[in-house]
């Protein structure tokens, strides 16, 4: 075979190998307008000849231009593949639902590779605002501001309270003033309420120490109604002898 015809074989496989490449690959794909579409009834792989959905891109990511935006149907969501982290758009309930295996963070202010965890929902339930371990339903390390804080049920260590109005009750046992009395000179505080010490070790319940200072209020309404009997009763003779001095 000679130089010349060994070109001229060359050159008509090489259009053979575009011709059929070109019926194979790109004669399932199409036009219209600016558009291009794909009429084959399988998946698209970027990446991989094996593609495990519509679109499957492997070995790279996948990227929009600013400004751009993601369209799905209602009811759609986004997952990963292991199923444990979903954002699910559930637009017959009108819900959008956050679903995660393990903690949700949130890291306002973070660059890339940093977390700042400002804010965490453990996969338990309990929510920290400035601690990434809330050992409570909700736990706040820092200033809370609000308006108005409403106690449905009034609850310690899970155990309902009611308001001290048994204080009121005939059987209710008032301690004595000299009683109290004696109790502070011997431990330095109220009865009932818990010391410094006590407060600075555990802490302060807010509950239960409103429901403290309720029922020593109430007490000091008793003995305040008891020392106006007793005032009363004593006027009452100052009024009797007065007018037996007055004959």
């Amino acid at each position: 075979m000679t130089k010349g015809m060994l070109i001229k074989k060359t050159i008509q496989m090489v259009c053979l190998w575009l011709a059929l490449g070109n019926t194979i690959i790109f004669g399932q794909w199409g036009t219209s307008g600016d558009d291009i579409y794909n009429t084959n009834s399988g998946s698209v792989g970027i990446g991989t000849s094996s593609p495990q959905d519509k679109l499957h891109v492997s070995g790279g990511d996948f990227r929009l231009d600013a400004d751009r935006e993601i369209f799905f149907n209602d009811n759609g969501q986004i997952r990963s593949m292991d199923n444990n982290h979903r954002i699910l758009f559930r637009r017959s309930e009108n819900k959008m639902e956050l679903r995660e295996y393990g903690d949700i963070i949130l890291s306002s202010g973070a660059t890339s590779g940093n977390e700042t965890g400002y804010m965490v929902l453990k996969a338990s339930g309990s929510i920290g605002v400035g601690t990434s371990s809330p050992s409570e339903k909700l736990e706040v390390d820092g200033t809370v501001k609000c308006d108005t804080v409403k106690c449905d049920a009034v609850k310690i260590n899970g155990w309902t309270l009611n308001a001290p109005d048994y204080v009121f009750e005939k059987e209710y046992n008032l301690r004595s003033l000299k009683e109290v009395e004696n109790h502070i000179s011997a431990k330095k505080h109220l009865p009932d309420v818990p010391s410094a010490s006590e407060i600075r070790k555990n802490g302060l319940d807010l509950t239960e120490m409103n429901m403290i200072l309720l029922k020593k209020v109430e007490e000091l309404t008793l003995y305040a109604i008891e020392q106006n009997k007793k005032i009363e009763k004593q006027q009452k003779q100052i009024n009797e002898l007065k007018q037996y001095l007055a004959q």
